[in-house]
C-alpha cells in the first residue's frame, strides 16, 4: 500500500506511523492466533486478511487515525503479555486506553481467554491482574465520559424513535459484517439511512447475525473454547460504535478496525475444523481452497491499493462518498456548488436544503466557500444559512458550561439569524472567559454595533 501525503496548515505530513502500526497489529495477530490453536498457514492468512482489508485503509492511511492502529496494537500486546508478564500486559492495556477508549474491548476478551486457558493458581493470579485492569478502566472511564458527554451534547440521535434507532444499530452489525467479509459498502464517509421499516434488509441481516454468532459464542463458552473470546472481542468492540450514545458519525470504515480481529479469530476457530474434515475426505479440493484464499487476498490488496489514493486528495474522498450515497450530504453539496457556479441559484439552494435535511449544518463552511459566494444575499440561501445556524443554537444552547469557542459560534449563529441581543450576550459571556478568542469575540460585538 502506498505511503500517502497529506497537506495541511503545517505543510505535508506522511502517515507512515499509521501504516507501521497497521503492519504491527497484523503481525501480532499471528502469535495470538497460534496460541489459540490456529495452524500457522491459517494464522498467516488471517494476518494478511487484516493487513489488506479495504475497510482498514482509512485507519491505515489517515494520520488522524494513528490512535486506532496504535490502540489495537497495544491491545493485542496486552493479551500476549498477560499470562507470563502481567505487569507488561497491564502497561500495554493502559497505553491502549490512552490511545483510544474503544480499546476497552480487550478487557472482556482477556477475561474469557483466561477462563478458557488457565486453571487453579495461574487463573487466580491472572484474574487478579485483570481486576487491576478493570479498576484502571473504571478510573479512566470516569474522566473520559465527562469529556465525551460534553463533546456529543446536543448531537441528535440517528432517529428520534427508539425502536427505529434499535433497528438501525442492529443493521450496522450487518453492514460491518458485509464490509469485513467482502469489503462491500466501504466508503470515505458514510450516511446510512435509519431502518424505518421492520422489513429493512440490514436490520433483518443484523438480527440473523446476532442469532447465529450469539449462539456460536454460547456453544463455545459452554465448551470452554477460546473461540468464544474472539466473538466477545468483536461484540465488545462494536458496542462503543453501536450508537447507544449518539455521536456525529454513526458509521465509518475505521470503526471496523478493532472489530475485525475478533471476527477473524472467531471465524478461523469455527470454520477450520469443518474445512479440515472436508479436505480430509476430499483432498483434491485442497488446491482449489488455497487458490480461493489467495484470490481473496489478492482482491483485497488491489482494492486497498486503489482506495489508498483517495486519502491523498480531499476531492476524491468527497467524490467517493457521493458515489456511494448519491442522495447524501456530500452529493448534495457537490450539486449545490456546481449549480451555484452555473448561476442556477434555485437548484443550488434546493440541494443545500436537501443537505440540511440529511443533517448538514456547517453554515460557516458555506459562507467561507467561494463556490457559494454568488448566493450570498439571495433570500433563499440566507434562509438555509439561518436554519443551519438555528441548529447550532439549539445544540450549543443546551450546554451547561460552553467553552469560549462554543460561545463564539453561538454568537455568530445568533447574528446570522438577526438575533442581535442574544448574539451580544453570547459574545460577552465568551469575553468573560480566559482564552485565545478575545479578538474574534470583540469583532462580533463590533459587528453588532457595540463597543
Amino acid at each position: 500500500m502506498r505511503i500517502l501525503t497529506f497537506t495541511g496548515g503545517a505543510g505535508q505530513m506522511y502517515c507512515g506511523s499509521c501504516m507501521r502500526d497497521n503492519a504491527l497489529a497484523s503481525a501480532l495477530l499471528v502469535p495470538l492466533l497460534l496460541r489459540s490453536g490456529v495452524p500457522l498457514p491459517a494464522a498467516l492468512g488471517g494476518s494478511l486478511f487484516f493487513l489488506l482489508q479495504p475497510a482498514n485503509v482509512e485507519a491505515a492511511a489517515w494520520i488522524n487515525q494513528v490512535k486506532s492502529t496504535a490502540s489495537v496494537s497495544f491491545a493485542i500486546l496486552a493479551l500476549l503479555a498477560l499470562e507470563r508478564r502481567p505487569a507488561l500486559g497491564s502497561l500495554c492495556f493502559g497505553l491502549a486506553l490512552l490511545s483510544k477508549p474503544t480499546s476497552a474491548f480487550v478487557l472482556p476478551a482477556a477475561a474469557v481467554f483466561t477462563w478458557t486457558r488457565l486453571r487453579g493458581a495461574a487463573a487466580k493470579r491472572t484474574f487478579f491482574w485483570l481486576g487491576l485492569w478493570a479498576a484502571l478502566f473504571v478510573a479512566y472511564a470516569a474522566v473520559e465520559m465527562v469529556a465525551f458527554t460534553h463533546a456529543v451534547s446536543g448531537v441528535a440521535p440517528i432517529h428520534p424513535d427508539p425502536v427505529v434507532r434499535l433497528r438501525t444499530s442492529v443493521g450496522f452489525i450487518a453492514r460491518y459484517f458485509a464490509m469485513a467479509t467482502t469489503s462491500y459498502g466501504v466508503s470515505a464517509f458514510h450516511e446510512p439511512r435509519a431502518a424505518l421499516s421492520p422489513a429493512d434488509p440490514w436490520w433483518l441481516g443484523g438480527l440473523a447475525l446476532i442469532g447465529v454468532l450469539g449462539a456460536r459464542a454460547v456453544v463455545a463458552l459452554r465448551a470452554r473454547n477460546e473461540e468464544a473470546a474472539y466473538w466477545i472481542w468483536a461484540a465488545s468492540a462494536f458496542l462503543p460504535v453501536a450508537q447507544v450514545w449518539p455521536f456525529p458519525f454513526p458509521l465509518a470504515d475505521r470503526y471496523l478496525y478493532p472489530i475485525l480481529p475478533g471476527l477473524i479469530g472467531g471465524g478461523l476457530l469455527w470454520g477450520l475444523p469443518f474445512a479440515a474434515r472436508q479436505l480430509a475426505h476430499r483432498p483434491r479440493f485442497a488446491p482449489a481452497a488455497a487458490a480461493l484464499a489467495l484470490g481473496v487476498l489478492a482482491f483485497f490488496a488491489v482494492r486497498s491499493h486503489a482506495r489508498a489514493r483517495l486519502w491523498a486528495n480531499p476531492a476524491l474522498l468527497v467524490a467517493d462518498a457521493a458515489a456511494h450515497y448519491p442522495d447524501g450530504v456530500h452529493a448534495q453539496l457537490r450539486r449545490a456548488a456546481r449549480a451555484a457556479q452555473m448561476g442556477d441559484h434555485a437548484a443550488a439552494t434546493e440541494a443545500l436544503r436537501a443537505a440540511l435535511a440529511r443533517g448538514y449544518d456547517r453554515f460557516d463552511h458555506l459562507l467561507a466557500n467561494p463556490s457559494y459566494s454568488s448566493l450570498q444575499g439571495d433570500p433563499a440561501f440566507d434562509a438555509v444559512v439561518a436554519d443551519m445556524a438555528g441548529r447550532w443554537i439549539t445544540r450549543l444552547g443546551a450546554l451547561q458550561a460552553p467553552s469560549q469557542s462554543e460561545l463564539l459560534s453561538l454568537a455568530i449563529a445568533h447574528r446570522l439569524r438577526g438575533e442581535r441581543e442574544e448574539a451580544r450576550q453570547a459574545a460577552l459571556r465568551g469575553l468573560s472567559q480566559e482564552g485565545p478568542l478575545r479578538d474574534e469575540l470583540e469583532r462580533e460585538i463590533w459587528l453588532l454595533g457595540g463597543s
